[in-house]
Order: C-alpha cells, then sequence, then structure tokens
C-alpha cells in the first residue's frame, strides 16, 4: 500500500479517480488506526503483565512505577502550561499579531489547571494545618478569602502559603503544599464513612476516597467501598503521629446536602490527596482554556482562537518542555500532547463519566452545537439501558447542552411529565433493564416449592428467580423457558410484596399471563429521572424529585 498524500486535484480529476482516491484514503487511515491500537495495546499488556502475580516476572514495584510517572508527567505538562499562560502569554507580541489581537492582560492567578472533582467534603472536615492549629475546611478557606478567584463557573477558589498533612507510599506523612483550596455550593446525596476505631467523614456521593483493597490503593466511590476495604488513618499521641490502616464499621447514605457549600483542596505535587477528618481522601484536575479567552477579549472564531495558539506556539513549546523533562531522567523524549477535541461545552460527571458538546476533532472536523454529543460511561451508552429510556435521555442532554444556565425548571419538569405519560403506554421490553445473569445457584436456595434467596443476592437474580418460581407453578411452564446462569434478561421493578417487587423475564418473551404489575412510578425514576439527575447536577442544577412534585420558591 502507498503512503504517500494524495496528489490528485479533486477539482480536475473524474469521479472515477475521486472515488478511488477516497477509498485509498480510507484505507491508509484505517492500517494507520489499527497500527496505533496494536503499539497501545502491546505496551498496556506489558504493563499488566508486569503487575500481575500470575506473571512468572511480575514486578509490582515497576508497575507501580509506570503509573507514579505517568501521573508526574501529567502534574509537569500542567505546571508547564501554567507558566506560559500566567508568565509569558501577555508579553508573547508574536502570537498576538498571528491571532489578529492587540493586547492581553496577564491571567493574575487564574490558573488554566482547574480542579475537577470539586464535589467532596463538608463544610465541618477537620485539616491538619502545619505549624498552626487543626482547623475546619471552611474555616481554612475564609481565612484565605483575600486570595479569592473565579475558576470554572459555579466553582470558586482561594490561593495559600499554608501546607496540609498528607501521605504517600515513599513519603509516608508530610506536610503538601497547598495549590488551592476549592468550594461548590451542591445538592446531592452525602454519605458517611466510619471506621472500626470511630474516625469518620462526610462527603458527596462523587467524590473518590482511597481505600486498600488486596494490598493496593485505589481510588472509589462511596457507594463502590467493600466491608473488606481498609483505610489509611492517623493517630496521634502528643506530638508523635502515625498512619494505621482501619477496617470500616459503616458506609452509608445519610442524607442530601441541599444547596451547601462542600469543599476539597488541590495539593501541589503528585499524590492527589490530603489527610481530611484524620482520614486518607482524594483529589483531582483538569485543564480549561476560559480564562485564556477573558483575557485578552478575543471577538473571531473560538475554534480557529485554540487552533492557531497550538500550532503557533504551543506545540513547539511543549515539544521543549518534554525534551527537558526527558533529559532529567537521561532518555530521549518520547512524549507528546495532542489535541484531540474542542468542546462548546462538557459535563463531568464522575471518573470515566462524561459527556462532550463537541465543536472540533481531529482530523480538522467541525461539528455545530450539539450537533455531536461525545458521551462517555453514561447510561445512554450502556447496554443495560432500556431503549425507551435511552432515546428520551438523549433528547433531555440535547435540552440540557442547548439551554445551559437559562435552563428552567419547570419547563424540564414539564417535558418529564409528558414522557412519563409515553413511559406507561410502552411495550415492558422497551423500559426494561437488560443484564446477564451470573451465580443463579449461588443465590438461589430453592424456586419451585418456595422461593428461598441467599443473603446479598443481586436485584437481577432475585428478579429471574421470582419469574421461575411463578412459572414453576402455573400451567404456563411449557411456553416459556426457564433462566439460568448465562441469560440474558430483561427486568422491572414491580407493584408487589416487598419480597417480590423485582420481576425478570427473556427478551421478546415477556409473560403477560403471570406477570406481576409494573410499578411505573418506581421504574420511570429509576431508569429516566435518576440518571438525568446525574446530570442536571453535574451541570448546576437542583435535582429534579422522582415524584416530578416540587416546591416553588416564595423568596
Amino acid at each position: 500500500m502507498s503512503f504517500e498524500l494524495t496528489k490528485i486535484d479533486p477539482h480536475q480529476c473524474s469521479i472515477e479517480e475521486l472515488d478511488k482516491e477516497i477509498e485509498r484514503l480510507e484505507d491508509l487511515k484505517d492500517e494507520y488506526f489499527n497500527l496505533e491500537q496494536s503499539v497501545k495495546i502491546f505496551i498496556n499488556s506489558i504493563y499488566g503483565a508486569v503487575g500481575s502475580p500470575w506473571f512468572e516476572c511480575y514486578n509490582w514495584s515497576i508497575a507501580e512505577a509506570v503509573t507514579l510517572q505517568g501521573q508526574d508527567l501529567i502534574k509537569y505538562a500542567n505546571k508547564k502550561l501554567d507558566e506560559y499562560f500566567l508568565n509569558l502569554w501577555h508579553n508573547d507580541k508574536e502570537l498576538h499579531e498571528e491571532l489578529g489581537i492587540t493586547y492581553a492582560n496577564k491571567i493574575a492567578e487564574k490558573s488554566l489547571v482547574i480542579y475537577n472533582d470539586t464535589d467532596s467534603c463538608d463544610s465541618n472536615t477537620i485539616i491538619d494545618i502545619q505549624g498552626k492549629e487543626n482547623s475546619t475546611i471552611e474555616k481554612f478557606y475564609n481565612k484565605n478569602i483575600q486570595n479569592e478567584n473565579a475558576g470554572v463557573t459555579g466553582h470558586e477558589f482561594v490561593k495559600t502559603d499554608d501546607k496540609i498533612l498528607n501521605w504517600s507510599l515513599n513519603n509516608n506523612l508530610y506536610y503538601a503544599p497547598v495549590k488551592r483550596i476549592i468550594r461548590h455550593k451542591v445538592t446531592k446525596p452525602k454519605w458517611k464513612i466510619k471506621t472500626k476505631s470511630g474516625k469518620e467523614i462526610i462527603v458527596t456521593n462523587d467524590h473518590s476516597m482511597i481505600v486498600f483493597r488486596n494490598n493496593k490503593q485505589i481510588e472509589v466511590k462511596p457507594a463502590e467501598i467493600l466491608k473488606t476495604d481498609k483505610i489509611l488513618c492517623i493517630k496521634k499521641y502528643l506530638k508523635i503521629m502515625e498512619y494505621y490502616f482501619d477496617t470500616i464499621e459503616s458506609c452509608e447514605q445519610v442524607e442530601n446536602f441541599k444547596d451547601e457549600y462542600v469543599y476539597d483542596i488541590e495539593v501541589d505535587d503528585n499524590t492527589h490527596t490530603f489527610i481530611a477528618n484524620d482520614i486518607l481522601v482524594h483529589n483531582s484536575t483538569y485543564v480549561t482554556f476560559e480564562p485564556l479567552q477573558k483575557s485578552c477579549d478575543y471577538k473571531g472564531d473560538m475554534i480557529d482562537f485554540i487552533l492557531k495558539i497550538k500550532d503557533f506556539r504551543l506545540t513547539g513549546y511543549l515539544r521543549k518542555c518534554f525534551n527537558e523533562y526527558a533529559e532529567k531522567f537521561n532518555t530521549k523524549n518520547y512524549q507528546d500532547l495532542e489535541l484531540e477535541k474542542i468542546s462548546y461545552s462538557s459535563l463531568m460527571i464522575a471518573k470515566k463519566k462524561y459527556i462532550l458538546d463537541l465543536a472540533w476533532k481531529e482530523p480538522g472536523v467541525r461539528f455545530k452545537p450539539q450537533e455531536k454529543i461525545k458521551s462517555v460511561g453514561i447510561e445512554i451508552m450502556q447496554g443495560s439501558t432500556p431503549p425507551f429510556a435511552r432515546s428520551m435521555l438523549k433528547t433531555l442532554l440535547h435540552t440540557l447542552f442547548s439551554e445551559g444556565k437559562e435552563l428552567k425548571y419547570t419547563e424540564i419538569v414539564k417535558t418529564l411529565k409528558y414522557t412519563k405519560q409515553q413511559f406507561i403506554l410502552q411495550d415492558p421490553n422497551d423500559i426494561s433493564k437488560t443484564v446477564a445473569i451470573g451465580d443463579y445457584e449461588k443465590y438461589v436456595l430453592e424456586d419451585k416449592k418456595e422461593l428461598k434467596l441467599g443473603d446479598k443476592c443481586p436485584i437481577n437474580v432475585r428478579a429471574s428467580a421470582i419469574y421461575n418460581h411463578k412459572l414453576l407453578n402455573n400451567k404456563f411452564k411449557t411456553k416459556y423457558n426457564l433462566i439460568k446462569t448465562g441469560d440474558k434478561i430483561k427486568y422491572y421493578y414491580a407493584k408487589a410484596s416487598k419480597d417480590e417487587n423485582a420481576f425478570g423475564f427473556l427478551p421478546n418473551l415477556f409473560p403477560y399471563e403471570f406477570a406481576p404489575e409494573i410499578d411505573y412510578d418506581l421504574q420511570f425514576e429509576k431508569v429516566i429521572v435518576e440518571p438525568f439527575n446525574r446530570y442536571m447536577m453535574a451541570a448546576g442544577f437542583n435535582a429534579i424529585p422522582g415524584s416530578l412534585i416540587y416546591a416553588r420558591s416564595l423568596f
């Protein structure tokens, strides 16, 4: 296959020549993509093997070094981006001429690296500040209020020169420099984690916690914490501090934050963690170009603005920075920072769960607002989501992006009420979740004469057992098949007793003869309202009640 660029003139060639050239370039694109993916999978496989005890030459220290090196490189790139735009951007006259602007203000203390997971600790969380008395995180923020800056819309942060207590595998306990203290108003579930020794912390439902599982440090959401996980805690004797790994007594949702400030701290090192209420917790960062746009009052096309900055300055600047980074480790530079996408707006819901309203993507394809919504890790991308729910969530998501901060709460509730009317009319196949059944025999102790389930039986297995029990005890057992381990089923919430409030069935074989009545209120809440609320809260709006009934504010 030829790897040279096209040499035909698209304005002078025949249709046949043009079609042939398009076909050649598409094949070339596929070959490059396959080559890239092969290298990526091979490299990831090496990393996975080194970290697996089933590999003859595994070494957790090497695997950990790979992860830590990646974290260090990302932090280095963030730092260098800030250095340019905070210290050099306003004097870069050559770039200004290229952009067609005459003047750009210095961006003062507004970093381009903006904290993302700001929904974390409640205001009474205690922080250990070096050389000072311990303080609540709220007081820590307020004491530095004179250094306040506005970050991404809806987020506020302050700077400080203080250091706070932290822990890392290499340094153990130490005081880390603070890059910023962040606060953000939220209305979302509140979780309390408590250890056996009495340590406890309150966080939002989407905040990452640090736990130690199978002797490995990992980050998880509160709902993902297992009873067998360990949490790193601090104990103090006068001026002596030690850390220990405590077992978990409880981890539960206690109530909701209701338009309250929650706080977090971004430390200026590679750990992304800090000690709060004597417990190790997590934080993270991301990059935005919003302050850059505001610094120069640019009036042209914003996509062109970003691409010109990237092509004319950032590509060369970052290559030089990465070369300097490689020299420190006595190696060649293999790192490059590519611009893959530009978005009009985005919703960051949780780790690896986000939605982008794409404006541009490689290799130079442009989109109008809401023309290309890219979703990662959310319900509309999941095979378990009912077809009707997936379609409606996409429609609601487009409305959320198109209206933005102008979205009217009353209108979106009205839309959901209309959607619910349509929901009730759908075929059960189209509003039920699709899941695979595993370990049926493990959890279902008896399903014929009477229904007996084991402890912690998953809802999909329970729904399948209820179906089997009903089928085995009526005259239709020759018409329908039993559900067994390995089958894919659909299930819904039913209007029945507490022990039988879910019902499963095989796809496209809904047993009208003995299926219990669907609890449409609960089903609609679970498959449409709850997922959409995650998008709403990420955009800064209050959650919509599952009942679709809310009180209007009088003041």
